[in-house]
Order: structure tokens, then C-alpha cells, then sequence
């Protein structure tokens, strides 16, 4: 892909709005109900981006996390691992200093304690299995 197009995919869970047996027989979902559905429908389809300069700790799965080092190294510490969560980390400056993205607490990234990243406009995606983290 082009570097000004990411695409970030997840297995979502569907909420489907009951709309009843037949019209008006009051056995399908409240307005109120089928509207909190659909926005979080939405909200699971579309990614969460934020640009950060220091260190960080990820709340939102399924997020694309800018990060510009040029004040010195910023660690990235990513949201505890649940079942098809998603996220990916981008370093977007120039300089020598390092991202380092570290799982929450005993959680691992690849495998190892963390991943460092150390040249401007590498991307890594991560995938959750539930224990800990993957690049994908």
C-alpha cells in the first residue's frame, strides 16, 4: 500500500438490531437499544488515530498510534490482550531516537518483552491472541 493508505482489519462481532416478528408487535429492540447497536457497529469499524510525543499507554484497540520522536525515545505500551484486537504503531520522525512498543505487563510483543523501532515511517501492526501480542 501506499504510505498515505493503511488498512486496518479485524474480526468484528456484528450487533443486529431485532426488529420483531411483525411490524409494531413490540417483541424487537427499543429505539434506544438499536441506536446504541449501530454506534457500536461504527465504532468497532472504524480505527482510532492519535499522534503522540511521549511515552503512552494504548486504551483503544483496533488504533493507529502516530509517534514522533524528535524530543528522545517514547515507549508505546500497548492495552492488555483480548481476542481480535488490533493495533498498529507508526514512527513518524527522522532522528535517532527509537519507539519502543512493550506489551502490558507479562504480555509479550513477537514473542519478546517488546519491539523497537528505529527508522522513520515503519509501521508495525499488531494482532492479540488473547495472551499476548503478534506483528502482523
Amino acid at each position: 500500500l501506499p504510505r498515505d493508505r493503511i488498512t486496518i482489519e479485524a474480526d468484528v462481532s456484528q450487533q443486529t438490531i431485532g426488529i420483531g416478528t411483525t411490524a409494531n408487535d413490540g417483541t424487537g429492540d427499543t429505539a434506544r437499544v438499536a441506536f446504541d447497536k449501530v454506534n457500536d457497529n461504527f465504532t468497532e469499524l472504524y480505527p482510532v488515530i492519535a499522534s503522540v510525543t511521549a511515552d503512552t499507554t494504548l486504551t483503544a484497540v483496533r488504533s493507529l498510534t502516530l509517534v514522533d520522536a524528535t524530543a528522545g525515545n517514547v515507549t508505546i505500551t500497548l492495552p492488555a490482550a483480548a481476542s481480535a484486537a488490533v493495533a498498529s504503531v507508526k514512527k513518524t520522525d527522522a532522528t535517532a531516537y527509537t519507539v519502543t512498543v512493550d506489551g502490558a505487563g507479562a504480555e509479550t510483543v513477537n514473542g519478546d518483552a517488546s519491539v523497537v523501532i528505529s527508522y522513520q515511517d515503519t509501521l508495525i501492526t499488531l494482532l492479540s491472541d488473547g495472551s499476548g501480542w503478534h506483528m502482523g
